[in-house]
């Protein structure tokens, strides 16, 4: 990591200081990266206390940011070839990319619902999915979502 990407790192995380009108807990610049001496991977954190100059407030509330941190998943479903399971989950396969994504499908109904103008409640309504999903073995993580990828060849393949 040079200093130039050290330094870009800085000023982002510096530029916000409040999501949601608390300030966030954790704002941090990470970069990993593999040496060419091959020691292994190398990540390089970035945490710099002072704020800057100029410094932007994002408005919104818990429920937009449910929105915005799901939406991406669903989007992914809906854009991907349908993949059918004998499960309670929604996926989407990406043959190009040998990737397939899959949510829970009562946080993906939602959060449809949601990105259509239902918003009100979606943190609850999610928090009490994902409480119920814990209790129930469909492979996904904590947050009913999961990538998978079918990359052992090519990560294997030397260079």
């Amino acid at each position: 990591m040079d200093l130039t990407l050290t330094r870009k790192l800085r000023e982002q995380k510096r530029s916000i200081t409040e999501i949601c009108g608390a300030r966030p807990w954790l704002a941090l610049g990470c970069v990993a990266s593999f040496p060419k001496d091959g020691s292994g991977m190398r990540v390089d954190a970035v945490d710099p206390v002072e704020d800057a100059a100029d410094t932007l407030q994002i408005p919104g509330n818990i429920d937009m940011y449910m929105l915005a941190y799901y939406a991406p998943f669903v989007m992914a479903v809906e854009a991907g070839e349908p993949v059918v399971r004998d499960d309670a989950t929604v996926a989407a396969r990406f043959s190009t990319f040998g990737m397939t994504v899959r949510v829970w499908s009562g946080i993906y109904i939602r959060v449809q619902q949601a990105a259509g103008g239902m918003l009100d409640g979606l943190y609850d309504d999610l928090q009490q999915m994902l409480d119920e999903a814990l209790t129930q073995p469909t492979g996904l993580l904590p947050d009913g979502t999961v990538v998978e990828t079918e990359w052992a060849d090519t990560i294997s393949a030397s260079d």
